[in-house]
């Protein structure tokens, strides 16, 4: 999904819908041109997660909770728009 095209959480919360649900927690990367990666370490295992414009780690636990969803989703939205850049978010959903 891209945040620059897909505003709507719902499409976030599809994506991470796909997340291995053996998996105890997620990464969330989010590159330059709004591109939202699940667990990019894992396809582009040479790309180090600092590489992306930012990222955070999302615990399954969070993901079954619409509402924090929700408020992930709008301040992915929020720190793209701003102009936010490199780091990890440390945001707990």
């Amino acid at each position: 999904m891209n945040l620059n095209y897909d505003q709507q959480p719902e499409a976030l919360i599809e994506l991470l819908a796909k997340a291995d649900q053996s998996i105890s927690d997620h990464h969330i990367a989010v590159d330059y041109d709004g591109e939202v990666l699940l667990d990019p370490q894992v396809q582009y295992p040479h790309v180090p997660l600092h590489r992306y414009r930012f990222h955070t780690r999302v615990w399954q636990a969070g993901m079954r909770s619409t509402q924090k969803l929700r408020e992930l989703h709008h301040t992915l939205i929020t720190l793209l728009h701003t102009g936010a850049d490199h780091g990890d978010l440390s945001l707990a959903a």
